[in-house]
């Protein structure tokens, strides 16, 4: 497989601070914008009604087009990333201080996109914004937040009652461990039950855990972005 790198998350939001205006975009049918090889096309064939087709355009689903579309999109903003817009597959973020300076970087930006003939969603796309949504978050002048509606299927997310509902519950409440201290302390009594061979039983302290992390999540915690002139604690 191509073991190109994904970006991770936490250092791409990072990178956000000092900003306070920003632009997301959206590329239209994100993979679909990037043609597959000839001498490929036959590898992606499928037969429908007795009738076979082959793409002509990368899927998704194919173990390779995550990697194959981040190569895309950092070279074609090769320069411009962690300085005027940063990328995560289809998604972009523009960022700037001030609007003039937000101006030049969105020129700079549909530049690259244009040369490349890539096409972008203008209904998905948000524009000068003081806040804005991006994978999953809140982005703000003030810092990152959790989106409502994520939080809020946590919130009313039922007791688990099997492995596979409490694998559920875990998958949505980690999304933002960051957003939580301790996460790993607080739920350790309910990793503890995907132990294999652990039997299921949903105890006190499982129960404390579950509600615990519910309302750490209530509170609406903010991640403020680091600020390099002060010091920094590490705590493990």
């Amino acid at each position: 497989g191509d073991a190109y790198p994904i970006p991770r998350l936490q250092e791409t939001l990072s990178l956000l601070g000092g900003s306070k205006y920003f632009t997301t975009l959206d590329l239209i049918s994100g993979y679909h914008q990037i043609p597959v090889h000839p001498d490929s096309r036959e590898k992606t064939a499928f037969s429908v009604l007795g009738r076979h087709f082959q793409y002509n355009r990368m899927p998704f689903g194919l173990k390779n087009a995550p990697a194959t579309f981040q190569r895309v999109m950092n070279d074609v903003l090769d320069g411009l990333l962690g300085v005027d817009c940063l990328v995560y597959l289809d998604d972009v973020v523009i960022y700037a201080a001030t609007v003039e300076e937000h101006v030049e970087k969105l020129k700079r930006v549909f530049a690259r996109l244009h040369d490349a003939r890539l096409q972008v969603n203008l209904a998905k796309c948000d524009f000068l914004q003081e806040e804005v949504r991006y994978l999953g978050h809140r982005i703000t002048t003030e810092g990152i937040m959790t989106e409502p509606e994520k939080t809020k299927a946590i919130r009313e997310f039922p007791v688990p009652t099997a492995v596979p509902k409490l694998q559920s519950f875990l998958g949505l409440a980690g999304f933002y461990r960051r957003f939580i201290p301790n996460y790993s302390d607080i739920a350790s009594p309910l990793t503890a039950l995907l132990k294999k061979g652990t039997p299921y039983e949903w105890k006190d302290p499982q129960q404390q855990a579950f509600d615990e992390l519910k309302k750490k999540l209530s509170e609406e915690p903010v991640l403020a972005y680091p600020d390099l002139t002060k010091q920094f604690i590490l705590a493990t």
